[in-house]
């Protein structure tokens, strides 16, 4: 696909000029980069993409990647297919996201498929007003960092109606995560709904204004968790909402895990720094694998209400 940048019209374009329709195919790697198009751009997607399985892309880059794109959508029956079982022995965190949008102002995905992709499936950076609908989003439970959708220094995201099946979070918010809706979403396999980790790296946003609603966890590791790192540098979470929630056999219904830590002693490792307060936890139902259903492991440093 070439730059979209000749092909753009600062007026709405016309209903042909306007649409990009992939059928099945392998493409290398998607771009459009319009160097801030305030045009309409449609990605209709109504058969197959496969994804390389080069060795050469198995790390580094993003397979679709749309940047700086005002009013763009995607459609379509079609789906995006990661071929991610190519990648998954790789161990690294450096594999490609299978569709990226960055600094993406006015976006709707609607209708599409993605599955087996080599890292993240959706990734949103640097957005505002972006709508997922009916999307669903499937990798087998063993897959490792297969989010569903990832999204950071972000506002206005909304996702609705939508079926995540995936290795790893079905929905991460990462820090500058701002005004995030999750409504009538069914999660499962995976590891539910994550904000964070946070406080890893210097400097990071904060993360507010999140509501969790209407949705269904079945059998996940985790349901609703907010994770923060241990010996992290300040920062906050702030106005949180988890409404109307059924768990069916999830080991983690509800989690706030302040020492979050890869491959360490967690008995010797200090809370997180980052500041957790007014999270809201109503009518959470269901059942737990285990015995524990609530795990907040530093109570102390926030204001929970139940």
């Amino acid at each position: 696909m070439k730059k979209a940048s000749s092909e753009i019209s600062h007026k709405r374009p016309t209903r042909e000029s306007s649409r990009v329709g992939l059928r099945r195919c392998a493409p290398w790697v998607e771009h459009l980069d319009s160097g801030r198009c305030k045009g309409f751009i449609g990605l209709w997607i109504n058969g197959e993409l496969l994804a390389p399985i080069d060795q050469h892309f198995a790390t580094g880059q993003t397979w679709l990647s749309i940047y700086e794109v005002d009013n763009f959508f995607v459609d379509g029956y079609g789906s995006l297919n990661g071929r991610g079982s190519s990648a998954w022995s790789i161990k690294t965190f450096n594999r490609p996201i299978s569709m990226k949008l960055n600094k993406i102002n006015h976006a709707r995905i609607t209708g599409i498929t993605s599955y087996n992709s080599k890292c993240f499936h959706f990734g949103v950076h640097g957005c505002s007003d972006v709508m997922f609908d009916h999307i669903r989003v499937m990798a087998p439970e063993d897959s490792p960092n297969t989010d569903g959708i990832h999204i950071s220094k972000s506002s206005g995201i909304n996702i609705v109606h939508s079926r995540f099946e995936t290795g790893d979070d079905c929905i991460s918010l990462g820090p500058g995560s701002k005004f995030i809706n999750i409504t009538d979403i069914q999660c499962g396999p995976g590891h539910g709904v994550s904000i964070g980790s946070l406080g890893k790296y210097p400097n990071e946003e904060d993360v507010s204004e999140v509501i969790v609603r209407d949705s269904t966890f079945v059998g996940t590791n985790n349901g609703v968790r907010i994770k923060t790192w241990s010996s992290s540098l300040p920062s906050f979470v702030t106005n949180i909402a988890f409404l109307n929630l059924e768990m069916k056999d999830v080991k983690s219904p509800i989690v706030i895990d302040k020492k979050y830590c890869l491959d360490c002693n967690r008995d010797k490792m200090s809370n997180s720094r980052v500041k957790i307060r007014d999270v809201r936890y109503e009518n959470i139902r269901g059942t737990s694998a285990t015995q524990v259903a609530v795990n907040w492991n530093a109570a102390k440093f926030y204001h929970a209400k139940a």
